[in-house]
């Protein structure tokens, strides 16, 4: 007969349970990498139904909404669920490539470095600021010839439509007038009052699909200055 020798801990296979101390930090692991898995999709997935929903809404009653992108943090949270689940690692720059939001964030660096860049103190030559109802412009004037407006909207909880544009362009300065032409080619005129406040003289009525970025008669004032 052959006896069957047993650790000194127990007597019997049958005895093998596991303790809640040995359970917690099984447990603990498991939670921590489904809730990396579950967070990590949902910021990519929220990208995604956003700029779904903006294209359906573009489609079907031709007007603009806002795209939610929020970049890196689901591809960081998947990586990291990759690595601690031993998943293989090929596929790192699938969730990578797969999350719209970093993509575009990505694609967007250089023109965004290139407006940061001309946009700084170091460059700036002048920046007016106008209000009118619920629209607000700022204008910046660089050194190097060059401006970028941007225009936001004020806009009520639920309301579509677009919050924010930005338009670059260069200048040219003729006595107390600055001659503006956007990226475009709309002209746009600033004539400096006694005050010191600047008239808007613009022409993009003319042309409707630029309606958005028409500043016509506003009164700009110099942001710091004024």
């Amino acid at each position: 007969m052959i006896h069957r020798a047993y650790p000194r801990c127990f007597s019997d296979p049958k005895s093998l349970h596991l303790s809640p101390i040995s359970v917690f930090p099984l447990a603990a692991y498991l939670f921590f990498r489904t809730q990396l898995f579950y967070w990590g999709l949902v910021f990519p997935t929220i990208s995604w139904l956003t700029l779904f929903q903006s294209c359906w809404i573009a489609w079907r009653k031709g007007r603009g909404t806002s795209v939610v992108f929020i970049p890196f943090v689901g591809p960081i949270l998947l990586t990291w669920w990759i690595s601690v689940a031993g998943q293989s690692l090929w596929m790192i720059p699938v969730v990578w490539v797969l999350d719209i939001g970093t993509m575009c964030f990505i694609a967007m660096m250089p023109r965004m470095i290139k407006e940061f860049w001309e946009s700084s103190k170091s460059n700036r030559l002048l920046t007016l600021h106008g209000v009118n109802e619920n629209q607000d412009v700022v204008i910046d004037f660089q050194k190097n010839g060059k401006y970028v407006l941007r225009k936001t909207w004020d806009k009520e909880k639920g309301e579509y439509g677009t919050s924010s544009l930005s338009e670059p362009g260069t200048f040219s300065i003729d006595g107390d007038t600055i001659k503006m032409v956007s990226h475009l080619g709309q002209a746009r005129n600033l004539t400096k009052s006694s005050e010191g406040t600047f008239l808007v003289e613009d022409n993009v009525i003319e042309q409707p699909e630029l309606h958005r970025y028409c500043i016509d008669k506003w009164l700009l004032e110099d942001e710091f200055h004024h």
